[in-house]
């Protein structure tokens, strides 16, 4: 079996849950040294830095800039019967080549307007076209896919299930925090982790925690604060707010080891890893009923049918009782048991078997 890897990924983002997910593929894959080749392009991504990859491995597959190419077929040819597996919504229209591909979500199909989502529908269209297997990350991401795409054959569509990291866990000897975070962990704050795009109501989170004067809100990681995020803080959380970007992963399992909680108000996720990773640590979650969510964390999480601000804050209230707040927690690690790097990438493997 000669498996290639599309790694475009790598150069259309610095970091991301994507390039997480395709940095756990090629780490086994490597480890097992497997019989793969590497279709790569220039990148400054944070997770192709922290791979080792045989130069004899790796394929330069064109000249031609990654913004061009990430909308067209692979320019390359492939050997007959080799298995393409594309990182980010490409395809090959050799015969005789098995194609697979990812898909993480359909956030461009439930919420963007106009050409940025018809040039993503047209690409994405093209991919599970042309492809032999359709990996979805979730149950949810599956049927919102068989939703919005219907002439796709469900049978060509399978669940694997992605994770969170190994690092996030239980601390039993807490590390020194260092000077950014240690005023933080003195204080009693609720946790809020990732991109703040509007359809993750970060502003909900925010009038959640105005109305517990107790609490300070931590923002974890996503892009700078927008003016109108930073208005909204000044006004409803003055010196009660703070914005942590670039954390290292043992900084941000610090901040989940400590917090009162994970709150996360987003309305749609193709998995939520944030959710496992505050599990897996011992975090309890407040998260919206809805999406893939449930999947995640089932009964471990407090879930809000119809979420606002109001009904957060009540959230929160629930957790201040310690019996109730300690059974939270030992179901999220129960329930983070279901998940793995490795029992993703085994599946992944016999997928690979499969079409041999």
């Amino acid at each position: 079996m000669k498996l290639y890897f599309d790694n475009i990924i790598f150069s259309l983002q610095p970091t991301g849950g994507i390039s997480v997910y395709w940095y756990q593929l090629i780490t086994r894959l490597l480890r097992d040294h497997c019989n793969v080749q590497f279709i790569e392009h220039p990148s400054n991504n944070v997770f192709r830095k922290k791979l080792t990859i045989p130069q004899n491995q790796i394929l330069a597959e064109s000249n031609w800039p990654v913004q061009c190419l990430r909308y067209l077929p692979l320019r390359m040819q492939l050997p007959n019967f080799s298995i393409l597996h594309t990182s980010y919504y490409r395809w090959t229209q050799q015969k005789n080549i098995p194609q697979i591909v990812t898909v993480y979500d359909l956030i461009y199909e439930r919420f963007r307007r106009g050409p940025a989502l018809w040039v993503h529908t047209w690409q994405k269209q093209k991919s599970l076209v042309h492809a032999d297997r359709i990996l979805c990350i979730s149950e949810n991401t599956k049927k919102d896919l068989l939703s919005h795409y219907p002439q796709i054959p469900e049978k060509k569509v399978q669940v694997i299930y992605i994770a969170a990291s190994d690092e996030f866990h239980p601390l039993p000897n807490i590390p020194n925090p260092g000077p950014q975070l240690e005023p933080i962990l003195q204080k009693k704050y609720v946790l809020y982790v990732g991109d703040r795009a509007y359809y993750k109501n970060f502003s909900m989170a925010v009038d959640a925690i105005a109305q517990r004067p107790d609490f300070m809100l931590v923002a974890a990681g996503g892009r700078p604060l927008t003016k109108a995020e930073k208005h909204q803080l000044d006004i409803q959380l003055p010196k009660r707010f703070a914005y942590l970007p670039g954390l290292s992963t043992q900084e941000l399992c610090l901040l989940y080891h400590h917090s009162f909680a994970l709150l996360y108000p987003s309305i749609y996720e193709g998995f939520g890893i944030p959710v496992l990773e505050a599990m897996q640590v011992g975090c309890p979650v407040i998260a919206v009923q809805g999406s893939s969510i449930p999947e995640i964390c089932g009964d471990a999480g407090i879930l809000i049918p119809n979420p606002t601000s109001h009904l957060f804050a009540e959230a929160l209230d629930t957790l201040e009782n310690p019996a109730f707040r300690q059974t939270k927690i030992q179901a999220g690690f129960s329930a983070a048991k279901r998940f793995s790097w490795e029992r993703c990438y085994q599946e992944t493997m016999s997928v690979y078997q499969s079409l041999r």
